[in-house]
């Protein structure tokens, strides 16, 4: 199973897999060559795109360790999540964050978890100055944004209307 790590956010990436009858590859099968399509075989290829700004919860996550795991504060991450955890999709008669029963920290596995807003540049914009907007810092910026041309130079401009994610300050 693939599971894309840090950095990988933003991106579409081309998955393929080759199977033999059966779901086996028998050893020095034609479908063990990079391209192979001998008899049996079966090649399929997929497109997934991994969204910039959210995280998918894993066993023993909670807000705080989330929070943490991308420097911000607990808060913030609460903040940025309008729907209630745990997933309503996933168990509806799960409690929710404003449930007086639960625990607010709580995650259930494969809740998506919105990190903050995503921030569609303008003209002109650069890693510091959409830092300086939300009371961000670059560095806070540039490790949820690694993949960006600019992030080896911060005050380089952006090409307008490339999607940004950042962590808005939201106490003092």
């Amino acid at each position: 199973m693939w599971t894309p790590s840090r950095g990988q956010e933003g991106v579409t990436y081309r998955l393929c897999f080759v199977a033999g009858l059966d779901g086996q590859l028998p050893p020095s099968s034609p479908c063990d060559v990079p391209g192979g399509s001998g008899a049996g075989c079966q090649r399929r290829c997929f497109y997934v795109s991994v969204a910039r700004c959210q995280y998918c919860a894993l066993a023993g996550d909670s807000v705080q360790s989330i929070a943490t795991a991308f420097g911000a504060s607990w808060l913030q991450v609460w903040a940025s999540n309008a729907a209630p955890f745990p997933s309503p999709a996933v168990d509806p008669n799960a409690p929710t964050l404003w449930d007086a029963e639960s625990s607010p920290d709580a995650v259930a596995v494969g809740d998506l978890v919105q990190l903050g807003p995503v921030y569609v540049s303008r003209a002109g914009d650069t890693l510091a100055s959409i830092a300086a907007r939300f009371g961000s810092s670059v560095s806070s910026v540039l490790s949820l944004n690694a993949d960006l041309p600019a992030a080896t130079d911060p005050s380089a401009a952006l090409p307008a209307a490339t999607s940004v994610c950042v962590l808005p300050r939201t106490c003092a």
